[in-house]
Formats: structure tokens, sequence, C-alpha cells
């Protein structure tokens, strides 16, 4: 029966090479013993952590140098910028999407009483969770709103009124 993680001393799930080295008398004195299984175990060890730097250091576009250690750092900001600023859109109607799915959306408009619907930036791609709206002027209009649909909100006032909304929406 074959084993399940190493076919013929390959560790094929991650990027380093199919050299493997056997360890070093210090190593088998703390703990990995001789046996065929332990040089296994200590290959899986080693290689498998090395492995998972190195498709780190990929996934960020970069290309694997062994020789520069600040590399796996460069890949981590590299990492976390991308997750942040891949999808956005800073403009008076604009949107931010969150590592998880979480999308903000936000926009302004004229709000009056008869109910009005605005349409967002893009479309919420699973559900419009919520809307805000809040005046932009020093009056104290009230206003209300509603999600509609994934690509539109709902908006009105109270008493009559007449002014100017700011929106935020909530969605994935």
């Amino acid at each position: 029966m074959a084993d399940p993680v190493f076919t013929d001393g390959v560790v094929p799930w991650n990027s380093l090479d199919d050299t493997m080295r056997l360890p070093t008398a210090s190593e088998l004195q703390n703990g990995y013993l001789c046996g065929p299984l332990d040089l296994k175990l200590f290959n899986f060890t080693t290689a498998y952590a090395w492995g998972q730097v190195e498709n780190a250091i990929i996934d960020a576009g970069l290309t694997v140098d062994r020789t520069d250690l600040t590399q796996l750092r460069q890949a981590i900001s590299a990492l976390v910028v991308s997750a942040f600023t891949a999808s956005r859109s800073f403009t008076v109607a604009g949107w931010q999407v969150f590592p998880g799915g979480l999308i903000i959306q936000w926009l302004q408009g004229a709000v009056s009483a008869n109910p009005t619907d605005f349409t967002l930036p893009i479309a919420f791609p699973n559900a419009h969770l919520h809307a805000f709206v809040t005046e932009t002027g020093a009056g104290l209009i009230r206003f209300g709103a509603d999600p509609v649909s994934l690509t539109q909100v709902r908006a009105w006032t109270s008493d009559n009124a007449f002014g100017n909304g700011r929106f935020l929406c909530l969605g994935y």
C-alpha cells in the first residue's frame, strides 16, 4: 500500500524540488530516529514548511530567491495590501470589497417625500443587507432607506421635506 503523503520521496504539494536530505547527526540526536518512517517525518516537517513559504511568495507574484530572507515579509505585505485594494472605488459613488466578501457601498443624491430608487455603484453578488441614509446639510430632515434589490436602494424623507442624502449600503 502506497504512503498517501509521499510518492518515491517526493513532496508533491509544495514548490520545492525533489531533492531530500538525510537528517544531520544533531537532528538525529534531538528526536529524528534513523528508520525509514522517521526519514519521511523529517522530510515532511522540513519540506512542507518551506513549501508553504515558497507558495506564499509565488502567490504574491514574486520569484522565489532562497538567498533573500525578506521575501516572506514582502509576500505577506503584498497579499494583505492586495486584499484591501483589489476591488474598490474611492469616488463620490464608490465601494470597497473586503476579504471574506463584505461589500460597503456609498453614494449621494436628492431625496424627497416620494420614495426614489437610487442605483448602487456595483451590484451586490448575493444580498443587499442594509441601507442607511443621512442628510448632508444642517437641517433636521428625517430620512428612511431600504434595500430594493441587489442594485438599488430606495429612500424618502418625512414631512414632505426635501434634502440631499448620503447613503451607506452593506451586502455581500
